[in-house]
């Protein structure tokens, strides 16, 4: 049975963010602990666009007293989804990542770390599926990680001076739809190509 909450870009997110802090090229994830009515909260390094505001809040210093966050870098994203009219069971789209931090060496090095571990096509995608190798709950297969463009850095106004960076990464994926056919009732019909 399908699930349709799954998205190739929540699998993509993971891949990216798992790198970076493998690398340690970003902060520890204890480092995006924050705490909130007494209990502590893992605040995600990338982040849906609408949810910008309330991230700068939480990484910004408020007091004196308070040991608040300072510069630790996000990323927010969104996505556009495409297809291939002849490939009617492919999906392809667009993830548009936007780095924020005030560390313009820091900046370079994550965003370089993301075009190279993604510009690779076929050899990006290979890496991400055997990164999901062990998630059960994966319905894809990636075919294809490359980079559309990369721009930045840019002064942001409403985050506290902090720079940003663009990166747009294409990709392509299946679902694993090959075991999900019935052709009982035509080759046309039955829902065929859909993710049930």
């Amino acid at each position: 049975m399908s699930n349709w909450s799954q998205s190739p870009a929540y699998k993509i997110n993971g891949f990216v963010a798992s790198n970076l802090y493998a690398q340690e090229i970003i902060p520890p994830k204890s480092e995006y602990i924050t705490q909130a009515k007494y209990e502590d909260i893992e605040l995600q390094f990338i982040v849906p666009a609408q949810q910008t505001p309330e991230l700068v809040t939480s990484y910004d210093k408020s007091g004196e007293d308070l040991d608040g966050f300072t510069d630790l870098p996000f990323i927010t994203y969104t996505v556009t989804t495409e297809g291939y009219s002849d490939q009617t069971y492919m999906t392809c789209g667009q993830l548009s990542y936007i780095l924020y931090t005030a560390d313009i060496d820091k900046m370079i090095e994550i965003v370089q770390y993301i075009i190279d571990l993604c510009k690779r096509e076929e050899y990006s995608a290979a890496d991400l599926n055997d990164y999901l190798e062990s998630d059960t709950n994966n319905p894809f297969d990636f075919k294809s990680l490359s980079i559309q463009s990369a721009i930045g850095p840019m002064e942001t106004e409403s985050v506290n001076g902090r720079h940003s960076y663009l990166i747009v990464i294409n990709f392509d994926c299946v679902y694993d739809y090959i075991s999900t056919q019935d052709n009982s009732l035509g080759p046309f019909s039955n829902k065929q190509n859909m993710w049930h």
